[in-house]
């Protein structure tokens, strides 16, 4: 026999020593096998749940994980997994109000620290990512469909690429660059996307942000650097039949609204004569909000240089 199902007792032991790591965790394994040629462990139907949506919560369904294991390594008594492959993660992911003000704060850095200490290289397919932004009693909410990539764990730096579809349309590659020590927030991100409908983005921007989209992001990229609270990048991009609206928002008034609109629609005619026909640049600076969680913090800086763009 080439595999193993492994009885109660061992999966028992699996979920306590994940727990054990993560006491915040929920955890839960339907099946688990090792495999003898090659030496490998097989998860099946695994499911990760922490967090609160109040702060930042993160639901993970993998259908399948196999764990390669080096035989080299356990000769020396260590466990080494020099490839990890995922396959169909669904990863919910909830930031509400409270992301970097809760009084029962964990550390996740400690919690990514001991989990990537045993591996070297991840492989990730057919997944799909939905992440949620819970602000103010607006619920905004972005898809991220048919993902693979790899992520190269290394000794110091943790480098992956990723490619995927936006929402239905837009395809997308992306770059990310990080210290694998997770102190701080310290991340280089390199975006392209083309061929996004922006009108399937206003169910995030909409409660968001109070914008409401059409036209075609015919091709963009974007460049940033995160580093704590402050961001800096460019981001370069040609639409196509670009409208922006602005709406009423508990941050913005139904007058400012009014201008922001006028102003909009005679700045999008006058370049709509030739510049949003050209790929056209714009640098972004900003500093997190107190209580802004990272990933919208990433988001509105793309966003906002990305929206400068036509003005």
């Amino acid at each position: 026999m080439s595999q193993i199902v492994l009885p109660l007792t061992i999966k028992r032991q699996i979920l306590t020593s994940l727990q054990k790591h993560s006491s915040e965790s929920f955890f839960e394994l339907r099946k688990a096998k090792v495999g003898i040629f090659p030496l490998m462990l097989t998860l099946s139907h695994f499911i990760s749940k922490t967090g609160s949506p109040t702060t930042t919560q993160f639901q993970l369904n993998f259908n399948q994980i196999i764990a390669h294991l080096s035989i080299k390594d356990l000769l020396h008594g260590k466990i080494v997994f020099p490839l990890i492959e995922i396959n169909n993660l669904q990863t919910n992911i909830t930031e509400g109000d409270l992301s970097f003000h809760s009084s029962n704060k964990i550390d996740r850095g400690k919690i990514l620290r001991s989990a990537i200490a045993h591996l070297r290289q991840v492989k990730i397919m057919d997944s799909g990512i939905i992440y949620h932004r819970v602000h103010s009693n607006q619920y905004a909410t972005l898809h991220v469909n048919k993902i693979t990539g790899i992520i190269e764990i290394k000794d110091k730096d943790i480098h992956s690429t990723v490619h995927g579809i936006l929402e239905k349309s837009g395809s997308f590659e992306v770059n990310f660059l990080m210290p694998r020590t997770f102190s701080n927030l310290n991340l280089d991100i390199n975006l392209k996307l083309s061929n996004q409908n922006l009108k399937d983005l206003n169910p995030y921007f909409a409660p968001a942000e109070g914008i409401h989209l059409s036209g075609t992001l015919h091709r963009g990229e974007s460049v940033l650097k995160v580093r704590d609270d402050h961001l800096s990048g460019w981001v370069k991009a040609k639409y196509l039949n670009l409208n922006i609206d602005f709406k009423k928002t508990k941050n913005r008034s139904a007058a400012s609204a009014f201008f922001k609109n006028l102003l909009k629609s005679i700045k999008i005619k006058e370049n709509n004569i030739g510049i949003l026909k050209k790929e056209q640049t714009r640098s972004v600076a900003l500093t997190r909000f107190p209580e802004e969680a990272p990933l919208h913090f990433i988001f509105r800086g793309m966003s906002k240089a990305a929206l400068q763009i036509p003005f």
